[in-house]
């Protein structure tokens, strides 16, 4: 896959978060660690910069610790400035633990989740 640029960004507690917008223009976002206030920051840092590009999004949970409810609400705030659709905003390799909370919050109806 290439990519047009790429942005890493440290998030406090260990996390980190990568972004980068690769083929058909679709932003993706690794994020690894917990995801919560602390990554607040460096998460919306390592997208700025594709925002207006991008026509779909892949978020990469895979190494996904955990998310609390400031983790939920980047989620919403990025869904809401990027304006997709479900079906072009993915959250993925999300652990059974992630997916639960996912599910208690009703994101898979805003989302399309798909885990490990």
């Amino acid at each position: 896959m290439s990519t047009d640029h790429q942005q890493d960004r440290l998030i406090g507690g260990g996390a980190s978060s990568r972004a980068s917008l690769g083929e058909r223009r679709t932003l993706c976002i690794s994020v690894s660690g917990r995801f919560g206030l602390d990554a607040h920051q460096a998460f919306r840092d390592a997208y700025q910069p594709f925002l207006m590009r991008a026509r779909r999004c892949e978020i990469d949970l895979h190494d996904c610790e955990g998310i609390d409810s400031a983790g939920l609400a980047q989620l919403l705030i990025l869904r809401d400035l990027i304006g997709l659709e479900q079906s072009q905003f993915l959250l993925k390799g999300c652990s059974a633990d992630v997916c639960r909370l996912l599910g208690y919050a009703n994101f898979d109806r805003l989302f399309t989740v798909i885990p490990r």
